[in-house]
């Protein structure tokens, strides 16, 4: 799975204003090259939305305020009735995590194909 801001430029003028909008909206591509756009919530807004396919990402460093990793930490979704499917996720993993939301998948079997396109690696041996 690969992932790319949709807007920022380090060059640009508005070089805060347009991190901080990269970070709100970024593109992860699937293994079929399809990119699915994904929006940042907090945590939160997390318990708000329903079916919705998700995707944690580590935090940025502090300091630095670069990520380790692209590579999602925890991938799953939230069906209809607000309960998670994935793998096991802990409070505090969930508040380490840059929450980010697809919620353009109409129903169930969209979100699994989602899901299925944008499965890690590790998953795939």
């Amino acid at each position: 799975m690969s992932t790319t801001s949709v807007t920022g430029s380090g060059s640009s003028p508005g070089f805060l204003s347009g991190l901080a909008q990269a970070e709100r909206y970024r593109y992860f591509a699937g293994r079929s090259g399809q990119r699915y756009i994904f929006t940042k919530m907090s945590v939160a807004d997390l318990e708000d939305c329903r079916q919705a396919v998700v995707i944690l990402l580590a935090k940025p460093d502090p300091q630095s305020g670069k990520r380790k990793s692209d590579c999602p930490i925890w991938l799953g979704e939230i069906d209809r009735h607000g309960k998670r499917h994935g793998p096991r996720l802990t409070k505090g993993r969930l508040a380490r995590s840059d929450v980010f939301v697809h919620l353009l998948a109409e129903n169930a079997g969209m979100r699994r194909s989602i899901l299925n396109d944008l499965s890690f690696p590790e998953e795939d041996e």
